[in-house]
């Protein structure tokens, strides 16, 4: 079952704080209402911290919030074009859940190989992992740029070591769940058990990506569906493949 609701109306003047309980409160209430088994499709801010004022659909599953944008948008990856822009440019390395600190502890000794001196040198400096205040662990980078883990092949694209030891059969952790999305991004709720799920690929780097992904007419979620799966489980797909398919087949009124 899906149910579109449309009857939250943002005021311009109201504050972030304010924006972001309505949008919880609207999703509480249409869960008690449908005995939170259904899947619930409504129109809420897309970003409930911004000024803006304009509606953008989301899907909801339990108390994940998904923009509409990863079942519509397309994506596939061009490393030859991008050269591994996601792990080279940003304002940290890359977030870190807290349990996968102790990841990155058992995986270290196989990655460590792969690994070139400028990067064992700045983890010897900066430790595996780092606190960052925005955005909390991260993983160190060199000179805020490059993540410490990041290797660069023969044709100059730069990649993840940890993921190579696992391709290698070396680990069995593939890489931090947020490197396995790019380019969605998840934000946990600090008033609920909410997660918010938004598309977010970089203007510049992620151009070719989004030019390949409409050429090869691959949604973003379908391009990432093994690291979506990894994150929120099968169940969790299998209900957002469906709420896709059931968006693409309805026409607009």
């Amino acid at each position: 079952m899906i149910v579109t609701v449309e009857n939250l109306h943002p005021i311009a003047a109201e504050s972030p704080e304010t924006r972001q309980q309505r949008v919880e409160d609207l999703q509480r209430i249409a869960g008690q209402q449908l005995n939170r088994k259904s899947l619930l499709v409504f129109h809420i801010l897309k970003n409930y911290a911004d000024d803006c004022c304009k509606f953008a659909p989301m899907i909801a599953i339990d108390n994940i919030l998904v923009s509409d944008e990863i079942v519509k948008e397309q994506f596939v990856c061009d490393l030859g074009k991008c050269k591994g822009a996601c792990c080279v440019d940003g304002d940290a390395g890359a977030p870190l859940a807290k349990a996968e600190l102790e990841k990155i502890n058992e995986v270290f000794n196989a990655v460590l190989p792969y690994l070139n001196a400028e990067s064992k040198k700045e983890i010897e400096r900066q430790g595996r992992y780092v606190y960052d205040r925005e955005f909390g662990w991260v993983t160190p980078t060199i000179k805020s740029k490059v993540c410490v883990y990041g290797i660069k092949d023969a044709a100059g694209i730069v990649k993840c070591g940890i993921e190579q030891a696992y391709l290698d059969g070396k680990v069995e952790w593939k890489k931090p769940i947020s490197c396995h999305l790019f380019p969605v991004i998840t934000k946990e709720s600090k008033r609920s058990d909410n997660v918010y799920v938004n598309y977010e690929p970089r203007e510049d780097s992620c151009k070719a990506a989004c030019s390949l992904g409409k050429k090869l007419k691959v949604p973003v979620y379908v391009f990432l569906k093994e690291a979506l799966v990894r994150k929120f489980g099968q169940k969790f797909y299998d209900a957002l493949d469906a709420t896709a398919k059931h968006l693409n087949t309805t026409p607009n009124p």
